[in-house]
């Protein structure tokens, strides 16, 4: 089954970049924080990226798609053969 843009990039942000997620007031919004950057991201349901302090005070990341599938697909292929 195809993947949707959120999905695609919570995985990107915990397996590839290493970001946990976390409890987030926000209703339109999941939160992730990774362990050694200050900014959180937000990822909405329909695949928008954000970038802040809080879910209000962030601002809007653009993101290529294509670009993701690619390092999506190559961390994969490494997971693999890495095992």
């Amino acid at each position: 089954m195809k993947q949707t843009r959120a999905e695609k990039l919570v995985e990107y942000l915990t397996q590839v970049r290493g970001y946990k997620e976390v409890p987030c007031r926000s209703r339109k919004y999941r939160e992730f924080v990774h362990p050694e950057m200050r900014n959180h991201r937000f990822i909405g349901k329909a695949g928008a990226c954000r970038i802040g302090q809080t879910a209000s005070k962030s601002s809007s990341l653009p993101i290529d798609w294509k670009k993701l599938d690619l390092l999506l697909e190559i961390h994969q292929v490494n997971s693999l053969t890495n095992g």
